[in-house]
């Protein structure tokens, strides 16, 4: 939290750290949510302008990574309540892996989608999601109970949670 306190200060140099080290992050769950490079890459660049826009709004009652995935679902959101809103197609460029996970998620509702990355990605606490989504624990555990219920349907396993955790 140092360089966000250095953000909120004015120091340039902070900013770009702060900027460089969420990036990753906050692109690959864009990407996970669009499936599409381009506009993960615009749902990201959104996503980090409006946190840094907010930085003086954070209070530091959770964890950043959830003040910024709360930025980017809310962004997401409205993306997706834009009448001119792009299908999501899984991009050709990634590793196979990932792929064959999004590939996976794809047929997945959004909530359903979004519980399921932040759950196996990025390794979120039940917690952190129901803060970062506004909703409860009972309904994100709900929601990943969902997801691996169609998990093992649709790959026959007796043990979807690995399956998934190894493909993500």
């Amino acid at each position: 939290m140092d360089d966000l306190e250095a953000v909120r200060r004015g120091d340039r140099q902070a900013r770009e750290r702060w900027v460089a080290a969420w990036w990753p992050h906050v692109y690959r769950m864009a990407l996970a949510m669009t499936g599409r490079e381009p506009d993960a890459e615009d749902l990201a660049q959104e996503t980090m302008m409006a946190g840094l826009a907010a930085v003086e709004r954070f209070r530091g009652e959770s964890a950043e990574s959830t003040w910024l995935y709360a930025i980017l679902l809310r962004k997401h959101l409205s993306r997706l309540r834009r009448p001119a809103a792009l299908p999501r197609a899984v991009s050709p460029s990634r590793e196979a892996d990932v792929e064959d996970a999004l590939a996976l998620l794809a047929d997945l509702p959004p909530e359903q989608k979004l519980a399921a990355m932040l759950f196996y990605v990025e390794d979120l606490s039940i917690k952190e999601i129901s803060r970062a989504l506004g909703v409860n624990g009972a309904t994100v555990r709900w929601r990943l109970f969902r997801v691996r219920q169609i998990l093992k349907r649709k790959l026959g396993s007796d043990s979807p949670k690995i399956v998934c955790k190894e493909l993500l």
